[in-house]
């Protein structure tokens, strides 16, 4: 019989703790991206081509990683 394994076997490291503490989402839509950082689409596309933002694709759209946005935020931050 296998043996029964819990997630306290695995501990998350710390940086995903805090994410599931906020409940932010891993990727937003392009949509979402340009309410979070008040922007319009264009702009948005001129920094994912520039790839000053990390896109993924999934099945066959395009999302950002939200971290991308935020270190986006920091770096550019006066």
């Amino acid at each position: 019989m296998p043996r029964e394994i819990s997630a306290a076997s695995f501990p998350m490291p710390a940086s995903y703790s805090n994410h599931l503490e906020t409940d932010l989402p891993l990727v937003v839509t392009i949509k979402e991206a340009t309410r979070l950082l008040s922007i319009g689409r264009t702009t948005l596309y001129k920094l994912m081509s520039e790839r000053n933002v990390t896109t993924v694709r999934i099945g066959g759209a395009s999302r950002i990683l939200r971290s991308s946005l935020d270190e986006y935020v920091k770096r550019t931050a006066i």
